[in-house]
């Protein structure tokens, strides 16, 4: 019997050993490590801008720290406010022309330059208008009464506005216009062979067919509605229009 329990007490002690000895403490957590953020230049906006004048530019990239300096080739920007690590707002004097690198460097040392992030142009001045100072838009031919040929004066007013019509790539629109007298149908074919007349003109001095377009009212829109002489004069007429483009 004494010999029984010495058995069991012996059984015990090894069993609660086991135990122990199996129970290993989980291995800690690993620390998540602090992800590196490398300082970049991606673009600049705008990236086109005039020679002679200051700007505001904004730069757009990654990493950009507090007290970044900033640089537009070798010229150090003075005007830098950080937005956020994404984005930096600058303001920068006139530059010389042509291209421009753009560098950040932060204040850790660190630094990211994009090539020829701005063009820097001259200004360029379109070429003056050549019909400044001419009414493209409303000219008016008249004609003789019951007549669709040019007269000295006609020629000399489609002269002086040539270049409305051979000048730009808009449509000519030619309107042939009648006085009152005679019939509808008779109207209408003369308003007809009035602006057909001037788009014959305007061919000859090389305006392309395809840019003229005619059309007649007849008596339908009279420039004078008065029922004399020298309302009839006025309403013998064609309109011109070539709008500039």
């Amino acid at each position: 019997m004494r010999r029984s329990s010495l058995f069991v007490a012996l059984a015990t002690v090894i069993a609660i050993g086991c135990k122990k000895k199996g129970e290993t403490p989980p291995p800690p957590e690993p620390t998540p490590a602090t992800p590196t953020v490398r300082v970049q230049v991606i673009s600049v906006d705008p990236s086109v801008v005039e020679v002679g004048q200051p700007f505001a530019a904004q730069i757009f990239g990654s990493g950009f720290q507090e007290g970044a300096e900033v640089l537009f080739g070798t010229i150090r920007i003075a005007a830098v406010e950080r937005y956020d690590s994404n984005t930096l707002e600058v303001s920068s004097p006139p530059l010389p022309a042509g291209t421009h690198d753009v560098t950040v460097k932060n204040a850790d040392g660190t630094s990211h330059t994009l090539r020829n992030a701005v063009a820097v142009r001259a200004r360029t001045t379109p070429p003056p208008d050549p019909t400044a100072g001419l009414s493209c838009d409303a000219i008016t031919i008249n004609f003789d009464f019951d007549s669709s040929s040019l007269t000295p004066v006609a020629r000399g007013v489609l002269s002086e506005n040539l270049l409305c019509f051979t000048t730009g790539g808009g449509t000519v629109r030619i309107e042939g216009h009648s006085d009152e007298r005679g019939t509808t149908a008779y109207n209408l074919a003369l308003g007809q062979r009035r602006a057909d007349t001037i788009q014959r003109w305007m061919a000859t001095q090389g305006v392309p067919a395809s840019r003229l377009k005619t059309v007649s009212w007849g008596e339908e829109r009279p420039a004078d509605s008065g029922h004399n002489e020298a309302a009839w004069a006025r309403n013998r007429r064609a309109d011109i229009s070539a709008p500039r483009q």
